[in-house]
């Protein structure tokens, strides 16, 4: 009885693996991707609520209360 070797099937079997490795890592940095993405989504909405804020338009001042019935305002001095 004699067994065959047929290296085809080895040659097929290492190109499975190396596929199958290569869509792991492939699968890994789009993971990756996706963290550092959402990561920057945050940090420019932070960025992004600063800059509204230091850019707002400034806010009246507030008013000083009416004077008093009666009272006298103060002359200015020449």
């Amino acid at each position: 009885m004699r067994i065959r070797f047929h290296p085809h099937r080895h040659q097929r079997g290492t190109a499975v693996v190396v596929v199958l490795a290569l869509l792991i890592l492939m699968l890994a940095f789009m993971a990756g991707n996706q963290a550092v993405l959402r990561a920057l989504k945050q940090e420019l909405q932070l960025v992004e609520k600063r800059q509204l804020r230091k850019f707002a338009a400034p806010t009246p001042a507030p008013t000083l209360p009416a004077p008093a019935a009666g009272a006298t305002a103060p002359t200015p001095s020449p």
